[in-house]
């Protein structure tokens, strides 16, 4: 039976079963799509522009696909000794075809083109390397485009490097990430240099930002050294940014301030205190101060000559706050020196702001105190003086007048409502008994001229006083 059954099936007619063919193209594409596509030989193509220089080639690369919708532009120098296969010699100018590869890691370049003397265009391919496809899918890059190759190849991103990168500890990386490092220089030393240092496991974006702003793993390992731990990239690029070099930070620490934190030695670099800057301060006799009036100090300015010179003004009573107030408002030696000539010695440090303040020059005051006064000059009659826009040119002809009662005050309320020398001599030139400053003021208000007044005096009018032309004035009466 089994013979027959072997011979009935044998000459049994075939008969065609569609479910059957359907299943077996099915089972086809599924095997086809299952296909590793990162070890298929796959092709991109562009278009070049070129131009011959001494012993290179400019070379310019533009290509757009319908997988990768941006157009992509790029271009480099090229020696001359790279381009493989090259019918061109440099010794003279040619015209005519012209054709070269470039080998890289993850594939070749086929130029193809047109030579004018120095320049040329044409049509180029890329062919991917499939070896360093299948490479790249054992170290976790799958899946990758013939684009993504195409640029690792133009960034010169080797296998050799890529490997390196990935034995160092990073993992997880993106293509973009790897070219990143290739174009801003980290290489698998600068990784395994910094990871004794690492706080925070450090991400692809942390070592980018960290060699842009020159962090280098001696950089790190010196500022470690001079005491300065638990950094943090945030820090690190910071201090850098700032010019914060392992040496100021150890010298600022070491003048006495052990206590320094980053954001205190941030500060004072960015305002330009130095050590010697900080040392010199420490000799003078200033009290207690602290991070806060140093900066305050450097940013107004203040240097320790200047702090030496003002502090000649109150050796006893002279500290931070004094030094910053004077030079924010100009105080200068120069100007100190300039009042004792003048004869006003023994002033403060509030007299010395007070004066400088109000506009109160050396000259001003020397000339003020040359007047002959009824009373005290002081600083305050002084200041007031000044305020009011009293001149020494006032004083000295309202002086010269002999007004009875002159003093500070009157002197200072005649400016004030705008009694001049001239109207103050006129009106004394009428003689009125009854003259006094307080009046003269009052005539001044009710705007009585020195005509209004000299009218009524030749008027003959008996028992005719100040008082009663200001009333006429006041009422428009006229003589």
């Amino acid at each position: 039976m089994f013979h027959l059954l072997m011979v009935k099936k044998q000459t049994r007619p075939r008969t065609f079963r569609p479910h059957l063919v359907l299943n077996l193209m099915l089972m086809a594409i599924a095997i086809l799509f299952s296909l590793e596509p990162a070890v298929a030989s796959e092709s991109l193509e562009g278009r070049w522009e070129g131009e011959v220089r001494h012993n290179s080639m400019r070379i310019e690369l533009q290509t757009g696909s319908w997988w990768h919708q941006d157009q992509f532009k790029t271009s480099s120098d090229i020696p001359l000794h790279q381009l493989k296969d090259l019918n061109y010699s440099s010794s003279f100018p040619q015209s005519g075809p012209i054709n070269f590869k470039l080998e890289y890691s993850p594939g070749i370049f086929l130029f193809e083109g047109k030579l004018k003397e120095k320049r040329a265009r044409g049509d180029f391919e890329f062919v991917a390397d499939s070896k360093f496809q299948a490479k790249m899918a054992q170290l976790g890059f799958k899946k990758i485009s013939p684009h993504e190759l195409f640029e690792l190849a133009i960034h010169d991103v080797q296998l050799e490097f890529i490997e390196g990168i990935v034995n160092a500890g990073f993992e997880n990386l993106s293509l973009d990430d790897l070219i990143a490092f290739k174009i801003h220089g980290i290489t698998p030393d600068y990784i395994r240099d910094l990871k004794p240092y690492e706080e925070d496991e450090l991400d692809a974006d942390d070592l980018i930002a960290l060699k842009i702003q020159g962090v280098s793993p001696e950089y790190v390992r010196k500022m470690y050294a001079s005491g300065w731990e638990d950094l943090t990239e945030d820090d690190l690029i910071t201090l850098k940014i700032q010019g914060v070099s392992p040496e100021y930070a150890t010298e600022m620490k070491a003048i006495g301030w052990p206590d320094l934190s980053i954001d205190d030695i941030i500060a004072l670099k960015i305002q330009g205190v130095t050590p010697e800057y900080l040392r010199e301060l420490n000799q003078m006799n200033l009290g207690s101060f602290d991070i806060g009036d140093v900066i305050a100090l450097k940013i107004q300015g203040v240097d320790p000559i200047y702090v030496s010179q003002m502090q000649a003004i109150d050796p006893e009573n002279f500290d931070i706050d004094d030094v910053i107030a004077l030079k924010i408002q100009g105080v200068t030696p120069e100007y100190v020196t300039a009042m004792n000539q003048a004869g006003w010695g023994h002033l403060d440090q509030d007299d010395l702001i007070a004066m400088k303040i109000q506009g109160v020059s050396p000259e001003y005051a020397r000339q003020m105190k040359a007047l002959t006064w009824d009373d005290e000059l002081t600083i305050g009659n002084l200041i007031s003086m000044k305020i009011q826009g009293v001149s020494p040119e006032f004083a000295r002809d309202m002086l010269a007048l002999d007004l009875q009662d002159l003093s500070l005050n009157r002197l200072i309320e005649l400016k004030i409502h705008g009694v001049s020398p001239e109207y103050a001599r006129a009106i004394k030139a009428l003689e009125f008994k009854d003259l006094t400053l307080r009046k003269l003021v009052e005539m001044k208000i009710h705007g009585v001229s020195p005509e209004f007044a000299a009218r009524w005096k030749k008027s003959g009018l008996k028992n005719l006083t100040i008082d009663k032309i200001i009333q006429f004035q006041i009422q428009g009466i006229e003589p």
